[in-house]
């Protein structure tokens, strides 16, 4: 064809596919096929589709000597044409008009329960059109303009003849029988090994046992040949009674020494539980003496507290009392002024009194009605500020009890902590001196053997 010519090949979608638009790509130029990313986003001429099986760069499809190539640039979910897999970056499959591509496989998210579909779609070539490139109308326009010379071929369904249906199930009734007898022979293997270790095991122990005998006999025939060398069965009777009371002697010593070992850990144990207890005691005979003494000057500031809000509630009393008086006071003076009011009124009717004898008395009830007010108000205020002062030790008195509580809680928890290091070192007494009379009972019954031993060589003796 000519340079300037135009190849179009139409790819177009196929029932269970991943859902596309119809395709028209100009393959001139290779063409890439895979997954859109944000940088290159599907559109109507090229090989980009929004589809999560394919690779980023899937496949390549190009025109070359008047063939068209498709080949597989290394994808995880492989490439096929017409159902057939293509060989991964090494074959390069020639394309034919009516072929099925697929690109990718299903895949099911078992997490999400998605199933996400492959690209599956039917190739149509060759489309030819001899507008210049840069001529060339867009690809919708393209698709009302050309129309292709051959038919279109839709491949919906794949086909499968009963004999290749035969052929599977008789592939997948061997890989059933395979799979049956591999999971026999791993049986198998796993009881071989089983018994391997069990026979390595009781091997590994008879071989102990039999290095231990070989010793023994080794050590037994030594000492056959010193007795069979130094002399008869008297010496070695005596060596043998000489051996088993030395035996004797040392084993008092040990359980001498084993006593006073015991005896001396004993000891050593008391010492240090008793002085745990003491210095137990003495830390909270120290804590209980401060907590008596901030009981006490608690005790004292509460007594103080309590002394002083008797003195304001005297102090109170004797406020009300001189209220009291003042209300009776005032009450006087407005009788008084009740009076002058009347003194007015008939010095207005009577001419004879004079005006300025009035107006004194007028003045001096004034004076003393302002006086009186004066004094209420300041007792009004002493009594508000007692009364201040005795809400704030009514306050200060709730939290000394509230403090005097949780001093005597923590004393209540220090002396159940001394009983529990009481019964602690009581129990650590009592198994050190079960210990004591286990080993005790040991050492008498290894000394009980040894007499019973020399006893019996001693009278063997005798009869000889």
């Amino acid at each position: 064809m000519a340079a300037d010519v135009n190849i179009l090949v139409s790819f177009k979608y196929c029932g269970h596919s991943h859902l596309f638009n119809d395709r028209l790509i100009d393959v001139n130029k290779p063409v890439k096929i895979g997954r859109s990313t944000y940088r290159v986003k599907p559109t109507d001429n090229n090989l980009i589709f929004t589809c999560k099986v394919l690779s980023r760069n899937h496949a390549i499809l190009w025109y070359e000597d008047n063939k068209l190539w498709l080949k597989d640039t290394n994808s995880s979910n492989g490439t096929f044409v017409n159902n057939a897999r293509i060989v991964t970056d090494v074959e390069a499959k020639e394309l034919h008009n009516g072929d099925l591509l697929q690109f990718g496989i299903d895949v099911v998210d078992a997490d999400k329960n998605v199933n996400h579909n492959c690209i599956i779609g039917s190739l149509e070539w060759p489309i030819e059109t001899d507008i210049p490139r840069e001529r060339m109308p867009t690809p919708d326009k393209i698709l009302d303009v050309v129309t292709p010379p051959v038919r279109i071929v839709q491949h919906d369904k794949i086909e499968i003849s009963k004999k290749e249906l035969v052929q599977l199930s008789k592939y997948m009734k061997e890989a059933v029988q395979r799979e049956k007898s591999l999971k026999m022979k791993l049986t198998s293997v796993v009881e071989a090994l089983v018994a391997v270790q069990q026979c390595q095991k009781i091997n590994l122990q008879g071989s102990i046992k039999e290095d231990y005998l070989l010793a023994r006999i080794d050590t037994l025939e030594s000492e056959l040949e010193i007795f069979s060398k130094n002399g008869n069965k008297d010496t070695f009777s005596e060596q043998l009674i000489d051996s088993q009371e030395a035996k004797y002697r040392c084993e008092l010593q040990l359980k001498d020494s084993l006593q006073n070992n015991l005896m001396e850990k004993l000891n050593a144990n008391k010492v240090f539980a008793e002085m745990q207890l003491e210095d137990a005691n003495k830390n909270l005979g120290n804590e209980l003496k401060t907590v008596k003494n901030d009981n006490d000057e608690l005790i004292g500031k509460v007594d103080g507290l309590n002394t002083k809000c008797e003195e304001m509630d005297q102090m109170l009393k004797v406020a009300k009392a001189k209220i009291n008086e003042r209300e009776e006071l005032l009450a006087n003076y407005r009788i008084k002024l009740n009076f002058t009011d009347a003194i007015s009124n008939i010095a207005s009717t009577v001419d004879s009194i004079p005006d300025t004898a009035i107006n004194h008395v007028e003045a001096q009830a004034v004076i003393d009605n302002k006086d009186l007010t004066e004094e209420k108000n300041r007792l009004q205020e002493q009594i508000n500020r007692l009364l201040s002062e005795e809400e704030a030790s009514k306050i200060f008195v709730n939290e000394l009890q509230s403090k005097y509580q949780s001093v005597t809680a923590e004393l209540f928890s220090k002396e159940k902590e001394i009983d529990l290091l009481k019964t602690a070192h009581d129990s650590k007494l009592r198994t050190l001196q079960d210990e004591l009379d286990a080993n005790k009972d040991e050492v008498d019954g290894n000394i009980a053997l040894s007499i019973f031993s020399t006893t019996w060589l001693a009278l063997r003796r005798q009869r000889k």
